[in-house]
């Protein structure tokens, strides 16, 4: 579903046509906040998890330490290095991580796409590599609290999202 949605949303874009950019950009936006409500569900694809043990493995416990620990666990998963040395080697499919960090990256593209389309101007992909780098470093200084345990059940949340499909609530995005 995300492939043929991309493939809209980049069809869209060459076609010039911004209310479709927006209509199939949302509908990949919308695709992930449904997929992180899912991945809340289940304790092995939580974001918090991981970050609670970074924070608690600091030796003596020092404030310093702890935040340095937390920085090292996001840094892992998106940038592995100050500078995306090798951007998003150890991504996960973890919840918090797929509702935060990634939905604001392809936030980032949709908006830049948008842009891009009503200044009449071509796509930068130098430029859009550079703003997604700081994207990740802005995003592995945070300190943002995720959830540790899961959140609701995996058979109801799935019922539910199936429904809005279902009944055509998103059904652009077919």
């Amino acid at each position: 579903m995300s492939q043929d949605i991309y493939e809209q949303l980049m069809t869209a874009y060459g076609e010039k046509n911004i209310s479709a950019v927006q209509l199939h950009g949302q509908s990949l936006l919308d695709l992930l906040d449904d997929m992180d409500q899912v991945l809340a569900t289940d304790e092995h694809f939580l974001l918090g998890r991981w970050l609670k043990q970074a924070r608690m493995v600091a030796n003596n416990g020092s404030a310093k330490e702890t935040l340095l620990n937390e920085f090292n666990a996001r840094n892992q998963l998106t940038l592995w290095g100050p500078n995306g040395e090798i951007q998003d080697y150890a991504n996960k499919m973890w919840s918090g991580l797929v509702g935060d960090y990634y939905r604001s990256r392809w936030q980032a593209f949709i908006k830049r796409l948008e842009s891009d389309l009503v200044r009449n101007i071509k796509f930068n992909s130098l430029q859009y590599d550079n703003d997604d780098i700081s994207l990740g470093r802005v995003w592995t200084m945070n300190t943002n609290v995720y959830p540790d345990s899961p959140q609701g059940d995996t058979w109801s949340v799935v019922q539910a999202i199936h429904q809005t499909y279902k009944t055509g609530k998103k059904s652009n995005q077919q």
